[in-house]
C-alpha cells in the first residue's frame, strides 16, 4: 500500500487526479504550438539586424540591462516569450513603416492602442514593458502625444540611424509557437452590406483555396529583383500560409488570418489574394487542381471609354473654348473610335502601354521608359494624380511643363484629356457620398500630421482629383463585384476568386466566366452617342 498508516480518501484522490489531468491538458493541448510560427521581421542598419542580441548589447552599453534582466530571462514552456514579444512589436512597426510609399521612413507612424491590445492579448503591463525596453535600448522612438478622435500615439525608427543604409529582414529562428498569429493580423470583415450572398461565397472560396506545399521551396530559392521584393513576398506567404497551406490540417488552420474588406467608396473588394505576388499564383489549388485567371487587358485605359459620355456635361463649362475650337466637338466620334482601337482591339499585338511607349512623347525619356511596367506606372500617375495640364490655354508658350502622358493625350485624344482634367478640378460627387466622406477624412488626418510638423494645412480643392480615381474604380466594381461576382455567387458551388479586374476559376468554367465578364463590362462602358452600344474589352486567360 502507498499509505499504510493512513486511510485512503478515494474522492479526494480522484479530485486531485482530475485537476492535474486538466492542468496537463491546458499546457500540452491548449498551449501547444500553433500550426506555424508567425514570421518575425526587424529592420537592418548598415547590414546589422536589430535582433535580441543587438537589443541586449544596447541595454548593456546604456547600463540598463540589469534593470530588465529578470523580465527578459523569464521563460515559459522553455520559450523566451518576452524576448519574442519585443521583436513582435518591431514586426508590427515594420508592417506600418515599410508599407508606406513616398514618405520618409523616419517619420512617426500612428498605432492605435486598440490595435496594440489586440496584438498583445489586452495585457497593458506587457505592452508597457515592451515599449519601455525598446525605447530604453534606443531601437524605437515614441511620441506619447495623442488627441482622442484625431490621432494616436506614434512610434518610429530612432533618428540616430538616419543616414545609414536601412532595410528589413526576417528572423526565422525566433520561436513564436506560443503566439496566436491571428492576434497581429486579425482584421474586421467589411461585408457587402446589401449583398451577403456574394460576400459569403467569396469568403467560402478563399477558405477552400490552398497553396501547394512546394511553394515554400520555390519562394525561398526564387531570384527576386531586390531584397525588398524578397522580403515583401515572403511576408505575404508567412501571413497566409497558416490558413492556406495545403499541408495544414483543417482543424489547425488559423482562420483569424482571413481578410475580406468591401470598400464602398471605390466599390472594390480586398482579401488575402488581392496583393498576392503574381509569381506565387501558379501554386494556387482548388481540390488539388490548378486554376486559370481571366484578366481585362489594359482595364483602366479601357474604362476611359465610358468617360466620353461626360462630353456634354464637361463642355457646358467651356463655352468659350467651344467657340474658339469647334472642331473638338465635331471630332468626338472620330476620337472615340481612334481611342477604342488602342484599348479594345482583339489584336494581341495592339497593347495600349506598348503603343504609348513607342510614341514620341515617351520614346525619348530614357532610363526604364521602354519597360511596359514603367510605362504603366507613368500612366497611373498621370491618370490618378493631380491635374497637371493647361490644356485650355491655346498659346503653348504659356503652358507650364506637363507630364509626358499629358502631352501624349493632348496630341492624340484632346477631348478625353479635357474631360479627365475637368473632373479632377471640380467636385462632382455629393457631400454625403462615400467618396467625399473619404476625401474629407483623409484630408483631416493629413492636416493633423502637417500641424504637428508646423506645415500649412491643405485645402479641399487640392484633393478633388481623387474623385476621378474613385469613380473609375467604382465603375470597375460595378462590372466585377456587383455584376460578375453577384451572378457567380448564385451558381451553386461555383468556385471563383475576384482580384479587382480579374477572376480566378477552374479551367472548365472559363467560358462561363468570360461570357459574364463581357456582358457586364459591355453594360457599364457605353458609347457616348448611342447608349445601346457597349464596348467589349479584351479578356486574356492565363493558366496558373
Amino acid at each position: 500500500m502507498l499509505f499504510p498508516n493512513k486511510q485512503v480518501n478515494v474522492p479526494i484522490i480522484c479530485t486531485y487526479l482530475i485537476y492535474y489531468i486538466l492542468l496537463l491538458y491546458s499546457k500540452v493541448i491548449l498551449l501547444k504550438p500553433s500550426s506555424r510560427n508567425i514570421m518575425v521581421y526587424t529592420y537592418v542598419t548598415n547590414g546589422i539586424p536589430i535582433d535580441f542580441n543587438y537589443i541586449r548589447k544596447e541595454l548593456i552599453r546604456l547600463d540598463k540591462f540589469k534593470e530588465y534582466q529578470s523580465w527578459l530571462d523569464k521563460t515559459y514552456l522553455g520559450i523566451y516569450q518576452n524576448r519574442a514579444y519585443l521583436l513582435l512589436f518591431i514586426t508590427f512597426m515594420i508592417r506600418k513603416i515599410f508599407a508606406r510609399r513616398g514618405v520618409d521612413r523616419f517619420d512617426l507612424v500612428n498605432i492605435h492602442n486598440e490595435k496594440l491590445r489586440l496584438a498583445f492579448g489586452g495585457n497593458h503591463r506587457l505592452i508597457k514593458n515592451i515599449i519601455t525596453i525598446l525605447t530604453a535600448a534606443e531601437v524605437i522612438r515614441k511620441n506619447p502625444v495623442y488627441s482622442a478622435g484625431e490621432f494616436s500615439q506614434s512610434y518610429g525608427l530612432p533618428l540616430r540611424f538616419r543616414g545609414q543604409k536601412l532595410g528589413h529582414t526576417a528572423l526565422p529562428d525566433v520561436d513564436t509557437s506560443f503566439y496566436n498569429a491571428g492576434k497581429m493580423m486579425r482584421r474586421t470583415l467589411l461585408k457587402i452590406e446589401d449583398d451577403p450572398t456574394t460576400t459569403d461565397a467569396i469568403i467560402s472560396n478563399i477558405k477552400k483555396t490552398r497553396l501547394h506545399q512546394n511553394i515554400n521551396n520555390f519562394a525561398n530559392s526564387y531570384a527576386y529583383a531586390s531584397t525588398e521584393s524578397r522580403d515583401s513576398n515572403l511576408i505575404w506567404l508567412g501571413n497566409n500560409y497558416p490558413m492556406l497551406g495545403a499541408d495544414i490540417k483543417d482543424n489547425r488552420r488559423e482562420f483569424d488570418l482571413l481578410r475580406f474588406e468591401y470598400h464602398s467608396h471605390i466599390g472594390r473588394i480586398f482579401h488575402n489574394f488581392t496583393n498576392s505576388p503574381k509569381i506565387y499564383r501558379s501554386y494556387l489549388r482548388y481540390r488539388g487542381r490548378r486554376l486559370v485567371q481571366l484578366d481585362i487587358k489594359s482595364a483602366h485605359p479601357f474604362l476611359l471609354l465610358n468617360w466620353y459620355q461626360q462630353f456634354e456635361r464637361t463642355w457646358e463649362n467651356y463655352d468659350a473654348l467651344i467657340r474658339e475650337c469647334p472642331e473638338l466637338e465635331d471630332n468626338l466620334a472620330e476620337e472615340v473610335e481612334r481611342y477604342r482601337d488602342h484599348v479594345a482591339n482583339e489584336d494581341v499585338d495592339n497593347d495600349f502601354y506598348l503603343w504609348a511607349r513607342n510614341q514620341h512623347e515617351l520614346k525619348n525619356e530614357g532610363g526604364d521608359a521602354s519597360d511596359r511596367g514603367a510605362i504603366k506606372k507613368k500612366f497611373y500617375k498621370f491618370l490618378y494624380g493631380p491635374a497637371v495640364s493647361n490644356c485650355m490655354i491655346r498659346d503653348v508658350s504659356h503652358r507650364r511643363q506637363q507630364c509626358s502622358f499629358t502631352d501624349l493625350f493632348d496630341k492624340h485624344f484632346p477631348i478625353l484629356l479635357r474631360i479627365i482634367e475637368w473632373h479632377k478640378t471640380r467636385q462632382f460627387y455629393s457631400d454625403d457620398s462615400p467618396q467625399m466622406k473619404r476625401i474629407r477624412t483623409k484630408l483631416r488626418s493629413e492636416n493633423s500630421y502637417r500641424t504637428r510638423k508646423n506645415k500649412p494645412k491643405l485645402k479641399l480643392s487640392g484633393k478633388l482629383y481623387k474623385q476621378f480615381s474613385y469613380a473609375n474604380q467604382c465603375l470597375e466594381g460595378e462590372a466585377m463585384v456587383r455584376g460578375v461576382c453577384h451572378d457567380l455567387a448564385r451558381e451553386d458551388g461555383f468556385f471563383f476568386i475576384p482580384i479587382h479586374d480579374a477572376i480566378i476559376c477552374q479551367p472548365s468554367k472559363e467560358k462561363i466566366v468570360r461570357n459574364l465578364m463581357l456582358e457586364h463590362w459591355r453594360r457599364h462602358v457605353r458609347h457616348p452617342s448611342d447608349e445601346t452600344i457597349g464596348f467589349a474589352p479584351v479578356i486574356v486567360t492565363t493558366k496558373l
